[in-house]
């Protein structure tokens, strides 16, 4: 197991350690951004099942620091990984995950502000089937659970979508529009990972149970209607992470390659989700035409910087050199 955390420059294509003392369960944990703290709830290490959490933690990212174990009040959730947690209005929502064992679809809501924990409890026929490995949008006061599987090869489809109120605090299901183009769904699948872009979802990759995916879909949250994109993965891969820029870029890190075996990668690469700034466009030019020399000296980076905030006016220097 590795209770590493990396960060990973977007600009310079450069990655630096940030702490190697995380914690333990560093397996299907789920992290999010809060301004300055990374929150990270929930994971396993190995033997899986058995080394479990339900632990919070955050780390501060100006100083490099772990504030791990923080106490919770109320209904803790049992120890799980492979859960999905949403960060909404001040408040953390914990939905399904497992144990190794059994798997669930328990909705609870850690109010940030008191570090408390409630434990929704739904009428029985609104509950979900229970899974893990699932992504959640959100739209409004809803989230959206895209995916998930449980222990057998199967994973969920996504032709119906099921969606908790968190106004209501209730469970519903929503029937969602196939391609236009092609009249198709995305396939089934979980291990895959999820962005969102303003009311679009996008996931991409994940595995369906006998095959491994390279496809990139996105729902449309209002109007629940999938399309395909026309790009794909440079290759096939699951277990891999995923993260939207605010300028609407994404980025995939890392997954497993292979059907069955343990070959992963740790290969960086990144799509559009819509069209750039002209502003970005020109930083692109001058990543790829300079980049590599720029950003082999460390104290060249502030001149990254500089040309990044400068937006058209590049130095005179730098725009003769790219032509």
């Amino acid at each position: 197991m590795l209770a590493e955390l990396w960060r990973y420059n977007i600009s310079t294509q450069k990655w630096d350690c940030l702490s190697r003392d995380g914690p333990p369960e560093a397996a299907s944990h789920s992290m999010i951004l809060l301004g300055d703290f990374l929150l990270i709830w929930g994971g396993t290490a190995y033997p899986w099942g058995r080394c479990l959490s339900n632990r919070l933690h955050f780390f501060h990212i100006p100083s490099k620091t772990w504030m791990q174990d923080v106490e919770c009040a109320g209904d803790v959730p049992t120890p799980r990984y492979g859960q999905s947690a949403t960060y909404f209005a001040g408040k953390l929502y914990i939905v399904g995950g497992t144990n190794g064992v059994d798997y669930n679809m328990d909705a609870y809501i850690l109010n940030l502000k008191h570090l408390e924990y409630e434990r929704i409890q739904p009428e029985a026929e609104e509950q979900p089937l229970p899974r893990y490995r699932h992504e959640v949008a959100v739209l409004d006061d809803c989230l959206f659970v895209l995916g998930g599987g449980a222990a057998d090869m199967s994973a969920f489809s996504f032709i119906d979508i099921c969606v908790f109120n968190m106004k209501n605090q209730g469970w519903k299901t929503v029937t969602s529009q196939p391609c236009r183009k092609s009249g198709e769904y995305p396939a089934p699948r979980k291990f895959h990972s999820a962005v969102q872009w303003g009311e679009w979802a996008y996931i991409c990759g994940g595995h369906t149970g006998t095959d491994v995916l390279d496809d990139i879909w996105r729902l449309h949250l209002r109007q629940r209607q999938w399309e395909r994109l026309p790009q794909e993965l440079p290759f096939p891969v699951y277990f891999h992470a995923a993260a939207c820029t605010p300028s609407g870029c994404m980025f995939v890190f890392g997954g497993v390659m292979c059907k069955i075996g343990d070959r992963r990668c740790n290969t960086v690469f990144k799509v559009w989700l819509t069209v750039p700034t002209l502003q970005e466009m020109v930083w692109d030019v001058v990543m790829r035409n300079l980049g590599k020399s720029l950003r082999k000296p460390k104290e060249n980076e502030e001149i990254l910087w500089s040309i990044k905030n400068a937006g058209f006016k590049l130095p005179y220097c730098f725009l003769k050199r790219l032509q």
